[in-house]
C-alpha cells in the first residue's frame, strides 16, 4: 500500500512541471475588450497567430489588438527593416518607436535546438488491381529557425511500379532541396540554395542545381510587400 502510494506522488510531482510547462501563458488584449490566454506562434502580413485550447489556433487582425503580453524571446521586424531580437515586452514597450503599428513580423525563437525544428512528414500507398500499377510516394519538409537565419530542407518521392510489359518497370520522380536565408540591415537578405532532381520517365537521371542570391524589401507594411532581387543560377544534368 505504501508502495503504491508513493509511486502515485512520484506520477503526480512529474506531471506537474509538464502541465505547468505546456501552459499557454500569452495574452492578448483587443479591440472590444476580450482577453485571450494562449500561445504567440507568428505575424504575417498583420494577421498574428495564436494558438489556444478553447479555440485551437486561431488567425487574428493586427490592428484589432491594443496590448499584448509575451516573456518569450522574438525576432521582431519593423516596417522600415530594422530587426530586434529579445523579449517581446521589452521591444514593443520599452522603445518609443516600437509600437504595435510598426511592428510588420513576430517569430518566436526558441533556446534549444530541437525546439526550433518545424516540419511535416507524408507518406502513402495506392496499389490498382485492374492496371497492376502500384505508387508509393513520399513528402516532407524541415525548417530551423535561429534569430536572422533559416535553413528549409524539403523532400519528395514518387516510385511508380508498372507491369513488366511497359516502357519502364519502375519510373522515379525524386527532389531535394536545401535552403538557407539570411536576414540584413535595412530590410536587405542572402538567399542560397542546393537542389536536386530525378525524373527517369523523361529520362532525366540526375540534375543538380545551385542558386545564389539578395534581395531588398522595398515596401513592407501590415498589408503590402514589394521586393526586388538579383540572383545566379547553375545547372549541372
Amino acid at each position: 500500500m505504501q508502495t503504491r502510494k508513493n509511486f502515485t506522488l512520484i506520477l503526480f510531482s512529474l506531471l506537474i512541471p509538464c502541465t505547468v510547462f505546456s501552459q499557454k501563458i500569452d495574452k492578448i488584449l483587443l479591440d472590444n475588450g476580450d482577453m485571450l490566454t494562449g500561445e504567440i506562434k507568428s505575424l504575417r502580413f498583420a494577421m498574428l497567430t495564436f494558438k489556444t485550447d478553447a479555440m485551437s489556433t486561431i488567425q487574428i487582425k493586427w490592428e484589432e489588438i491594443v496590448w499584448l503580453q509575451c516573456a518569450k524571446t522574438c525576432e521582431v521586424k519593423f516596417r522600415w527593416g530594422e530587426l530586434k531580437i529579445g523579449r517581446l515586452d521589452s521591444i514593443i514597450y520599452n522603445d518609443k518607436l516600437a509600437n504595435l503599428n510598426n511592428v510588420v513580423e513576430i517569430t518566436p525563437i526558441k533556446d534549444r535546438f530541437i525546439k526550433r525544428l518545424t516540419g511535416n512528414i507524408d507518406a502513402g500507398f495506392n496499389y490498382t488491381y485492374s492496371s497492376k500499377v502500384g505508387q508509393f510516394n513520399l513528402s516532407g519538409m524541415v525548417d530551423y529557425r535561429k534569430p536572422k537565419f533559416e535553413t528549409i530542407l524539403k523532400l519528395s518521392s514518387i516510385v511508380t511500379n508498372q507491369p513488366a510489359d511497359t516502357a519502364q518497370e519502375v519510373t522515379k520522380k525524386q527532389d531535394a532541396s536545401i535552403q538557407f536565408i539570411t536576414l540584413l540591415k535595412d530590410n536587405y537578405s542572402l538567399d542560397f540554395k542546393l537542389y536536386w532532381q530525378q525524373n527517369t520517365a523523361l529520362g532525366l537521371k540526375n540534375r543538380f542545381s545551385a542558386q545564389l542570391g539578395g534581395g531588398r524589401d522595398l515596401i513592407y507594411n501590415n498589408h503590402n510587400k514589394l521586393g526586388v532581387g538579383l540572383g545566379l543560377s547553375g545547372n549541372r544534368e
